[in-house]
C-alpha cells in the first residue's frame, strides 16, 4: 500500500486552504485601505478581543488550585546515604 494519494489529498487541501488565506486577506486589505470606519471598527474588534482574553485569564488563574507534591530527598532507611551495590 503506498502513501502517494495521502500525500495529493494533504498537499490538495493545504494549497486550498492558503489560497483563500491569501484571497481573504487581499480583500480585508483593500478594505481597510479605502475605509478608515472598517479599520477603526476592527482594531477595535481586536482590542476588545485581547481584553476578553485577559479577562479569562485573569479569572482562571484566580480560581486555579496547584497541588505540589514534594517527594523526600532519601528513603527512610538507616544508612545516611545510599547504597551502590
Amino acid at each position: 500500500m503506498t502513501r502517494w494519494p495521502g500525500r495529493w489529498a494533504v498537499r490538495g487541501v493545504l494549497g486550498g486552504h492558503i489560497t483563500a488565506t491569501l484571497i481573504v486577506a487581499a480583500g480585508i486589505a483593500v478594505i481597510m485601505t479605502a475605509s478608515d470606519t472598517a479599520m477603526l471598527a476592527l482594531t477595535l474588534t481586536g482590542v476588545g478581543h485581547m481584553v476578553w482574553l485577559g479577562i479569562q485569564t485573569v479569572r482562571e488563574a484566580s480560581s486555579a488550585q496547584v497541588k505540589i507534591n514534594v517527594a523526600p530527598a532519601f528513603a527512610c532507611s538507616s544508612k545516611p546515604w545510599p547504597s551502590i551495590y
